[in-house]
């Protein structure tokens, strides 16, 4: 009993090996940008462009000649979003372009900054570039490695990888979690190899929960890459634009009417008829749970009526489980403890990386090497 036990301890430790050598590189970048887009809300702020104070008395542009401005000037679009809102004077609108080059090899997302008192377009471009943010191609990085649906589904597939590390390790290394956890196994610093050996039992048993979570959660998200159907969508170029015949500002102002304590996040301008709602998205103040300040309200584009107001603490189980979703993988709850936890987190997968290859560098090639010295000598 206890050689068949060796043997399957063995054969674990083999593919907890080959899983963090395979995976290695591609979970330290999803680590290092995710770690980055913790705090992309911040970053934006600074990075965005600015533009000049208004001279006084001076009125923002309507939303609507803005989403008309866009509409005309990308005028093949799946729909568009407004994300980035002038919080304060020299800010912009951001506008997230969704279009479909029919391609799926390319996710064709892209970004425009319009000044909010003359209308005038300050910076964009796709976000497959620099042009279209530094933060946005970063994000569709973490999200696709900018590889279309391909991406989508290797990330996923990531997910799935790092899920199965965590379990072989937490097998592998099972006696050793309690002391680790309570501070009882030394971090021993005799040579490297014994300390890319400790290190890489400290940092896994004490990432475990959180980098489960996190995989998990960015696994869920990219389901759909496992979806043919989805896979299909992509090849169907967008047609033209059909813009909203209604007011962007007048839907707005039904929204607000409707949920009034709902902060915009997000709003959802349909593109096409027929398509997706006129949807404000955004939160709700004084909820401490981590899915519980999403909201949204729903306006039917052509009639101008409320369709539905959404309030994720109210919906049914499965509606719940996919406003969690987000929030556990980016840790846009909890304040900022949690956010530079995951920052922390983040980072341990590229240090898990280092110090799992150098174990296996020890056990593999060092001893094939010392042995071709010994049969090379005199």
């Amino acid at each position: 009993m206890s050689t068949l036990k060796n043997a399957w301890l063995r054969r674990l430790f083999r593919w907890h090996s080959w899983l963090g050598l395979l995976t290695g590189v591609p979970l330290l970048l999803l680590g290092l940008s995710g770690a980055g887009l913790v705090f992309k809300p911040e970053l934006d702020r600074l990075l965005v462009p600015r533009v000049a104070p208004p001279p006084a008395g001076r009125a923002p542009v309507p939303l609507d000649s803005l989403y008309r401005l866009v509409g005309r000037r990308y005028p093949a679009l799946k729909r568009m979003a407004i994300v980035g809102f002038p919080q304060r004077v020299g800010e912009s609108y951001e506008f997230r372009l969704y279009g479909n080059d029919g391609n799926p090899n390319t996710y064709d997302l892209a970004s425009v900054w319009v000044d909010p008192y003359s209308g005038r377009v300050l910076q964009e471009g796709p976000n497959t570039g620099l042009a279209g943010g530094a933060l946005n191609w970063l994000l569709q990085f973490h999200f696709c490695f900018q590889l279309g649906m391909g991406g989508v589904l290797l990330t996923a597939l990531l997910g799935l990888a790092m899920l199965a590390s965590v379990f072989t390790g937490v097998v592998v290394y099972r006696k050793h979690l309690g002391k680790v956890l309570t501070l009882r196994a030394p971090l021993r610093r005799h040579n490297w190899r014994v300390l890319a050996s400790d290190l890489h039992r400290y940092v896994g048993t004490w990432a475990l929960l959180l980098n489960a979570l996190i995989c998990f959660t960015g696994f869920w998200m990219n389901l759909f890459g496992f979806d043919p159907a989805a896979w299909r969508a992509q090849t169907r170029p967008a047609p033209p634009n059909q813009l909203m015949a209604r007011s962007v500002d007048e839907l707005l102002a039904t929204a607000r009417a409707a949920y009034p304590a709902l902060v915009p996040t997000r709003i959802r301008l349909p593109t096409q008829p027929g398509g997706a709602p006129f949807e404000v998205d955004g939160v709700v103040p004084g909820h401490a749970l981590p899915w519980g300040a999403s909201a949204a309200v729903e306006v039917d584009p052509t009639t101008g009526r409320v369709r539905a107001v959404r309030r994720a603490w109210a919906a049914a189980g499965p509606a719940q489980w996919e406003a969690l979703m987000g929030p556990l993988h980016f840790g846009t709850f909890g304040g900022m403890p949690m956010r530079v936890l995951y920052v922390v987190v983040g980072l341990t997968p590229g240090l898990l990386a280092l110090t799992g290859f150098a174990l296996w560098y020890r056990r593999w090639l060092r001893p094939a090497g010392a042995a071709q010295s010994g049969r090379q000598g005199p």
